[in-house]
């Protein structure tokens, strides 16, 4: 499914079938307007295709053409799975624990083609994003206290300094590859 939408919403297959598909909705909705039988024009249609086709080109020059737009969307969907499977493994390390709390990131690849960690956030364990609040089951916090909406799990609040800290750690552990081999972030 996620190859079939990566290939349907190519460029190029958007601006070759978008005015065939548009062209045939249209003429639908003509041929209703003028209350024309659509079957029938379809049918002339496809009758006057088929004598343009036979008597000026030859059968095996459509038959190759075909074969041939079926062999390029097939090296265009290899070609995509094998820069899919080259990607690095730890762009799917994505969460981590550290101290009291649980990170998400997501990388994003910058113009110098390096990627960069973008959104470096706390969740709840559960899963959660996790919410600024000062007052939370009539107490009041100094300082705030990240509360999880879901299942009211709290944690403590997060400066500047925990934050840096845990991405010179992420940004080490991915360099030295000591980042967990198992990963799934299917639970996002």
């Amino acid at each position: 499914m996620k190859k079939t939408k990566k290939v349907l919403s190519n460029t190029w297959i958007i601006s070759i079938f978008s005015p065939i598909i548009t062209t045939i909705i249209i003429s639908a909705f003509t041929a209703f307007i003028k209350q024309i039988n659509f079957f029938d024009a379809f049918k002339l249609l496809l009758s006057w295709i088929l004598k343009m086709i036979t008597f000026r080109v030859p059968l095996y020059v459509i038959a190759l053409a075909i074969i041939l737009f079926v062999l390029v969307i097939y090296l265009y969907v290899k070609t995509e799975e094998t820069k899919e499977s080259n990607l690095p493994n730890w762009l799917n390390y994505t969460k981590e624990q550290y101290k009291s709390w649980t990170f998400k990131w997501e990388y994003y690849l910058g113009y110098n083609n390096k990627y960069e960690i973008k959104d470096l956030r706390p969740v709840c364990q559960c899963g959660c994003e996790l919410s600024m609040k000062d007052k939370h089951k009539n107490r009041w916090y100094n300082e705030g206290i990240l509360l999880c909406p879901n299942c009211e799990n709290t944690y403590p609040t997060l400066n500047r300094d925990v934050l840096e800290d845990f991405e010179k750690k992420l940004i080490h552990s991915i360099k030295t590859g000591n980042y967990p081999e198992n990963i799934n972030n299917d639970e996002n």
